[in-house]
This record gives C-alpha cells, structure tokens and sequence, in this order.
C-alpha cells in the first residue's frame, strides 16, 4: 500500500513541511522588493495580503 505525501508547495516546488515553505516565499517577497517592487505588488505576487507583507 503507498501512501500520499501531502506536502507543501510553493511557486511550483513542493517542501516537506510549512515552515520551509514559508521561509521560500518570505525568501521570495524580500528579493521582490529589493529589486525595486513596491511592497504591495511584492505582497500581490507572493500571494499574501498587503497587510501580511
């Protein structure tokens, strides 16, 4: 019997717990914005609400 890994996924990668898939799209939103996007677009594009970001 196989069993199904539920996971989580991020940006079309998948991560073996919450916290690394947090920690990829956290990664994600600070080069957003290091490279010039406006924190609201960054928080738009990461998939989190502008208050979050």
């Amino acid at each position: 019997m196989e069993c199904c890994m539920a996971g989580y996924e991020y940006g079309g990668r998948r991560y073996p717990d919450r916290g690394s898939m947090l920690r990829a799209s956290r990664e994600h939103y600070s080069r957003l914005v290091n490279s010039g996007m406006s924190y609201m677009q960054a928080a738009r594009t990461v998939g989190v609400s502008k208050q979050t970001g």
